[in-house]
Order: structure tokens, then sequence, then C-alpha cells
């Protein structure tokens, strides 16, 4: 499409590579406010998840409610484990966060997402020493604990 206009700016030509790489666009600097869109997201969607975490962790700890149970990380050898609806909820909260994460390029390690699906993960795990729900519950919960300080 550029070179159908702009006859210089073909998909393989220099120009084209930089701009896009630099994330420039025909239009100006369009990608700093699409940019600036997403990290506004990020933080609203974190913050949601930092919410359903405080929300759902207490019952995962006090009930041992399994909040890592899900679609996607399962703890049975015969894919049957039961999955529960704050299970789901979180992992559709946590994945959206990493993705937009991706979008701008910036590292998961530590954040509170990448925490809740590594727990998810050790709990599915047939690791004979892996936490329990109700731990890694505690675990998850005072992390929110204090990213919302």
């Amino acid at each position: 499409m550029a070179g159908k206009y702009f006859p210089a700016l073909t998909s393989n030509s220099r120009i084209w590579q930089y701009a896009r790489s630099e994330h420039l666009t025909l239009g100006g600097m369009a990608s700093k406010s699409r940019d600036a869109k997403v990290q506004a997201q990020l933080a609203a969607a974190e913050a949601d998840f930092r919410a359903l975490v405080l929300r759902f962790m207490p019952r995962g700890v006090a009930d041992a409610v399994d909040c890592f149970a899900n679609s996607e990380f399962n703890q049975h050898p015969q894919g049957v484990a039961p999955r529960t609806a704050y299970g789901e909820t979180l992992l559709v909260a946590a994945r959206h966060c990493l993705s937009l994460r991706q979008s701008l390029s910036l590292s998961p390690e530590g954040t509170l997402a990448h925490v809740y699906l590594a727990a998810c993960s050790e709990l599915a795990s047939s690791d004979p020493h892996r936490r329990g729900p109700r731990r890694l519950a505690e675990a998850l919960l005072a992390l929110a604990k204090h990213n919302a300080a």
C-alpha cells in the first residue's frame, strides 16, 4: 500500500524498514500515542488483576478454593481437573496483562500476572514437593498486597 501512494516506500525499501523498526507511520509519530493508550490499558488491566487477586485469593487461603484450576493448567493426568470460575477469570485477566506487556516490549518477570501463571504451572506439575493451592494463594496474596502499597 505504501508503494502505491509513495513509490519510494516499497515494503523492501530501507526507508520503509527503518520506519517499521522505529514504529513510525506515514502520518508521523502515531505510535507514541498508540503506546500511551496501550500503557494506560496495561495500568488498568494490572490494577484490575490485582483487585481480582485481592478478592479471590483470601477464599483460596481460607476455604482451600482452588483459584489455580483452569483450562490451561491441569494438575490431573487424566485431564479431568475441576475448573473454577475463579481460576478461569484469573487466567484470562493474567493473559491479558501479559499480552499488553508483550505489545509494549516490556518484561513480564516479577509481575503479578507472571507470578500467577508460574503458580498455576507449579500446581499442575508432577513435582512431589510443589506447594499446594493454599500456600500458592498465600504467596500470591502477599505479593498483591505488597504491590498495592
